[in-house]
C-alpha cells in the first residue's frame, strides 16, 4: 500500500493555544486524508478532438428557421475574412482567433413533407431525414465549401421547428439511424441535439 504523505500544520497554528492547536490540526489531517481518499482517475479518449469547447457559429439565435444554403455558405466567407485585426493589430479572422465551426441548426428539413412516413413530419418510412431542396439544394457541396475554407461544418438533427416527435423506441432508433447516415454521407463534422424532440435519450 502507498505511504500516506506527512501533513504539517500551517506556521500559523504555532500561535494558538495547544489543545485549538491540535483540534484545528485534528481537523486539517482528517479532512486531507479523506480528499486523499476520494481522489477519482478518470481516463479519456486523448484523440485530439474537443481539446476546446466548440469554438465558432451556428444559425439559430441570429437567423433561427429563416436560412438556406446561400446564406450559411456567406456566413462561412465571414468567419474567414480577414478584414479585422486582432490585439496586435495584425490582420486576423474569426477562425485565426479559434472561431472555424459553422453550425447549420433547425429548418434544413423539409418540414411537414408528403413524403414523410405518416405522423412524421421529415423522415420517411425508412427513417431517412428529407432535405428540403429548395433551401438546400446540395448539403454535401456546403460540407465541402466549408472544408475547403479550413472550417467545420455543424448539423443538427433531431427536430423540425419543435414539430417531429417519434412516438416510440423503434421508431425513434429507426430515425436516429437515419439522422446518422444523412450527418455521415452529408460531411458534416459535428452533430447538435437538444431536447426539442423525441432523440433525447442518447
Amino acid at each position: 500500500t502507498a505511504s500516506r504523505p506527512v501533513l504539517h500544520p500551517p506556521a500559523n497554528m504555532r500561535t494558538l493555544r495547544p489543545s485549538t492547536r491540535s483540534t484545528l490540526f485534528l481537523a486539517f489531517t482528517i479532512a486531507a486524508s479523506t480528499c486523499i481518499q476520494n481522489i477519482v482517475v478518470v481516463s479519456a479518449n486523448d484523440n485530439g478532438l474537443a481539446l476546446t469547447p466548440p469554438m465558432g457559429w451556428r444559425s439559430w439565435n441570429q437567423y433561427a428557421g429563416n436560412v438556406d444554403q446561400v446564406l450559411i455558405q456567406l456566413i462561412m466567407d465571414g468567419m474567414v475574412d480577414r478584414g479585422r485585426t486582432d490585439h496586435n493589430g495584425q490582420p486576423t479572422s474569426l477562425c485565426g482567433l479559434g472561431y472555424c465551426d459553422v453550425g447549420l441548426d433547425d429548418n434544413w428539413q423539409d418540414c411537414g413533407s408528403a413524403n414523410a412516413a405518416p405522423g412524421m413530419h421529415y423522415h420517411d418510412i425508412d427513417g431517412n431525414p428529407i432535405v428540403d431542396l429548395k433551401r438546400f439544394p446540395d448539403l454535401r457541396r456546403m460540407t465541402a465549401y466549408a472544408h475547403s475554407l479550413n472550417l467545420t461544418a455543424g448539423f443538427y438533427g433531431n427536430n423540425c421547428i419543435c414539430s417531429d416527435h417519434c412516438r416510440n423506441d423503434t421508431e425513434c432508433d429507426l430515425h436516429i439511424q437515419g439522422d446518422t447516415k444523412a450527418l455521415v454521407g452529408f460531411d458534416f463534422d459535428s452533430w447538435k441535439l437538444d431536447g426539442c424532440g423525441g432523440e433525447n435519450d442518447m
